[in-house]
């Protein structure tokens, strides 16, 4: 495309308004082409200084220019992604190659790089003739902010420019047409006066052919026949018009198609995130199978200590050299040894109960000695007195003899029983004392070992208990890990079976839909050749009307 191309259109065509449909053909009416064509100086896009004023853009008119570029970018089959979040904040690189596609429809040899792009945008847009101004400020960051909108409504204005010369180049041969039918009526004229002359001429030379009625039934003939064409044209016209429907529905199921599609994307990327979700899953299930393991080795270990601790025990057991009978013979020992302790019991309360008797009866006799060695030395000294009295007799054989000195105590006591009573009652607590250590010495060791044997029969039961609850616990866990292993695995199959049923479905559906699709659009494509040609054909048969039209009136 060069820039003439375009400068040969009219400029008051729809193309800039935003709800122009690309799809439709734009006509240039016989009113429009007998106005004189607007110069090129009057173009507000081809002005030969750019206006200062910075084109102010809401967001309607971001939202506008955004739809206008999607829709230039799918027309021309743009490779890259089209999406309106793209076009929200787009990359650079995303511009550059946005520019380079735009630019080269316009200039084939342009070039945008990250190098030169603050260049050749600057000077593209000023020698295309954009209305508005550019600065170099905007081409700092023309992705962010404002700077971004100032590119936008420039890329949008460049589709709308070239959006406009193809809509005027699908209708050059129409074009063409109105002209030749203007040019024609313009001949018309000219062979009317040829014919005013040819038959003032035929009046002069007295020429008696009647060319009026000649061109009368002519032109009767004629009409008659572009009356039928009218009718035969309009008939064509309502089919097309029929056709044109049949297309549109077409293309509202290639909409629902389309929609369909997308559902079934979703419906695959879900099946995909469930399918990854399952080998989470199954992953995670491994992983707890290898816990449920590892503690059913650890629970394998502790029963193996347990039962390492039972030989023990009972290895300690058999090494004892007590038997039954000798437990038996302890426990007469114990029994023989505890009626000795209760005898020597009974006659140490029997001596205490004899010892207070026999200290009472001492104590009577030493009072009645000690009265009987008083009453001796009173008659005593009654006698030293009347020997006093009477002077005659001697006292020496008198005091020859001795006072009575009565002391009992325990020893003259002793002496006297001619025994050692404070030895043997010492002696006799000692025994006892002896015997009650040694009974209870053996009460103390029969004692503990029978809480010995009652611990040692308690742990065992214990062990006994825990190894079968060991047993029980072990069994269940086994029962549960096998349990949770087929469980597992039947899960797990049966979320594979459901996500091979699920993408088979989905890949049937997608294949449906790509058929379908395929099929929409070669029907599409049918229909859009068969308006062509059908149009092909009509301009045809319109150029022949004409020219045989233009041949009868040369003949008239």
């Amino acid at each position: 495309m060069n820039n003439h191309s375009v400068y040969k259109f009219n400029p008051t065509m729809s193309v800039f308004n935003n709800n122009t449909n690309l799809n439709n053909s734009i006509y240039i009416s016989a009113d429009k082409k007998s106005k004189s064509r607007t110069s090129l100086n009057t173009l507000s896009f081809y002005k030969p200084n750019a206006s200062v004023y910075v084109k102010k853009i809401d967001k309607t008119d971001k939202k506008d220019n955004v739809k206008t570029l999607i829709r230039y970018l799918g027309w021309k089959n743009y490779s890259g992604t089209i999406s309106p979040n793209l076009f929200k904040n787009p990359s650079m690189t995303d511009l550059i190659n946005i520019w380079n596609f735009i630019f080269k429809h316009v200039d084939p040899l342009i070039e945008v790089n990250k190098d030169n792009y603050g260049e050749v945008v600057l000077s593209f847009y000023r020698d295309i003739g954009y209305p508005y101004t550019i600065s170099k400020s905007t081409l700092v960051a023309p992705t962010t902010g404002l700077q971004y909108n100032t590119h936008l409504s420039a890329l949008a204005w460049l589709c709308q420019l070239l959006i406009f010369e193809a809509e005027c180049f699908n209708d050059i041969n129409e074009e063409k047409d109105v002209n030749f039918l203007y040019d024609f009526n313009e001949d018309c004229e000219i062979k009317m006066e040829d014919f005013i002359l040819q038959s003032y001429r035929s009046y002069i030379n007295k020429e008696e052919k009647n060319i009026k009625d000649m061109l009368s039934a002519k032109l009767e003939k004629e009409l008659e026949r572009l009356e039928n064409d009218i009718e035969i044209k309009h008939e064509d016209i309502q089919e097309k018009k029929k056709k044109i429907e049949e297309i549109k529905s077409n293309m509202k199921e290639n909409e629902e198609l389309i929609k369909r599609n997308k559902v079934l994307r979703e419906e695959n990327i879900k099946i995909k995130s469930l399918h990854t979700n399952s080998l989470e899953e199954t992953i995670k299930l491994e992983k707890d199978i290898e816990i449920c393991k590892k503690a059913n080795l650890d629970e394998k270990n502790k029963t193996e200590e347990i039962l390492e601790e039972i030989n023990k025990i009972k290895e300690t057991l058999q090494k004892q050299t007590l038997n039954k009978a000798q437990f038996i013979q302890m426990n007469e020992n114990i029994d023989k040894n505890k009626e000795k302790i209760e005898n020597i019991k009974n006659e140490i309360k029997s001596l205490n109960n004899e010892h207070p008797i026999l200290s009472e009866k001492l104590n009577n006799r030493n009072n009645d000695l000690k009265k009987l060695a008083k009453s001796v030395n009173d008659k005593l000294t009654e006698i030293l007195e009347i020997l006093n009295i009477y002077n005659n007799l001697s006292q020496s054989n008198w005091n020859s003899i001795n006072t009575i000195s009565i002391n009992i105590d325990a020893l003259t006591i002793d002496t006297m029983l001619n025994v050692k009573w404070k030895e043997n009652k010492k002696n006799i607590k000692s025994y006892i004392e002896k015997d009650k250590k040694e009974l209870s010495n053996s009460v103390n060791i029969i004692e503990e070992n029978e809480n010995q044997i009652k611990t040692i029969e308690n742990d065992i039961e214990q062990i006994k208990d825990c190894i079968y609850d060991l047993e029980e616990s072990i069994r269940k866990t086994n029962e549960n890990i096998n349990n949770f292993i087929s469980d597992s695995n039947n899960k797990f199959n049966q979320i594979i079976r459901q996500n091979e049923e699920t993408l088979e479905e989905a890949r049937s559906k997608q294949n449906e839909a790509n058929e379908m699709f395929k099929d929409v659009i070669a029907s599409k494509d049918d229909k859009i050749n068969t308006l062509n040609k059908i149009k092909m054909e009509n301009e045809q048969l319109f150029k022949e009307k004409l020219s045989t039209l233009q041949k009868v009136l040369k003949t008239i």
